[in-house]
């Protein structure tokens, strides 16, 4: 917690301090402060948890039942896929990711390290390739912006990595398909592209350097899950399903 106190929340390239934290003796809820001049319960999971949607679920039943309460922060060093930021009623969502040198005690607690990042979720785009196949394409991806005080959208320049899992089990991110956006420039990169030569794909290759990726069969499990890396080293993922690829992501016939 001294390192909450001390570093804050790095959302959009500030970092963001919670005033008036206050431990709280609640069934899930740890913390309560002020964010952005809003009342605010904070959930802080425990080290080696995974938070699932349930949790946000009891989280979100008892700050409804606190007074005046309008946000809900949940801290944590790993989320499943399926949760988001959101609102529900008058509460509004939003997870941070801890960084994991917290776990070992080798981050230092001053605004100079990143100990605790809001994040977002991709915007993604699907579209189908013939019968069988889809194409993924993030075109941007939603965060905090500390001006507006609410999520807004970002363009993709600061997406330094993202991944897809193109038959995701909904427990397990498994990145079938790792894409590294504008780094075809980068030496290191254009030195093994050299090195490859002949043996490489174009095609494959220039996706692979873009946002948007190769076709790939439509999932066995009707599920796929994208996971994007940002400038901040901030991870989101989106798990999408069949009824959201079809009816809310541009899914072609």
């Amino acid at each position: 917690m001294s390192a909450l106190i001390n570093t804050g929340i790095r959302i959009s390239n500030k970092n963001i301090s919670l005033d008036n934290i206050t431990e709280y003796d609640g069934k899930i809820i740890t913390h309560t402060a002020m964010f952005y001049g809003k009342k605010t319960c904070v959930l802080v999971a425990n080290d080696d948890c995974t938070v699932p949607p349930a949790m946000i679920d009891h989280a979100v039943e008892e700050a409804a039942t606190m007074p005046s309460v309008e946000v809900l922060i949940v801290i944590a060093f790993a989320y499943e896929a399926l949760v988001r930021n959101e609102k529900r009623g008058r509460i509004e969502i939003y997870k941070a990711i801890a960084n994991m040198d917290l776990q070992s005690g080798n981050l230092r607690d001053d605004k100079n390290h990143h100990a605790f990042v809001l994040v977002g979720e991709p915007d993604v785009k699907i579209e189908r390739v013939g019968t069988d196949s889809l194409t993924a394409e993030v075109i941007g991806y939603d965060t905090f912006d500390p001006s507006t005080g609410n999520v807004r959208a970002y363009k993709p320049g600061d997406i330094h990595c993202w991944m897809i899992d193109t038959n995701y089990d909904g427990r397990s991110f498994f990145a079938r398909r790792i894409h590294f956006p504008g780094a075809a420039s980068d030496k290191q990169i254009a030195n093994f592209h050299t090195e490859l030569d002949k043996y490489i794909d174009q095609d494959l290759w220039n996706s692979t350097m873009s946002l948007k990726s190769s076709p790939f069969p439509y999932p066995d499990t009707g599920r796929i899950a994208v996971k994007i890396v940002t400038a901040t080293h901030a991870e989101a993922v989106l798990d999408l399903d069949a009824a959201e690829m079809t009816a809310t992501k541009n899914l072609g016939g």
